[in-house]
């Protein structure tokens, strides 16, 4: 009987290679108060600080501000009632 081979499955796919899903390790100088702030928010919230951080960041960039993630909030609570 002979054995089927298996096929070889790429170390990276084009998933991986995707620009949103590499990542870089830099060095960022925060003062104290303001890492605490982030890493207690990130504990109520049940994610890593750092993962909180880089959705701010993105969030920051993108233009998603405080002014218009209450408008839009307002706007659908207005929907519902």
């Amino acid at each position: 009987m002979e054995k089927k081979k298996k096929k070889k499955k790429p170390i990276l796919n084009d998933e991986d290679l995707k620009l949103e899903n590499i990542s870089a390790n830099i060095t960022i100088r925060l003062n104290a108060e303001l890492l605490n702030l982030y890493k207690d928010w990130a504990k109520e919230l049940g994610i890593g600080y750092q993962t909180l951080m880089k959705i701010k960041l993105t969030e920051a960039l993108k233009g998603k501000n405080l002014e218009e993630r209450v408008l839009m909030l307002e706007s659908k609570l207005k929907k519902q009632a």
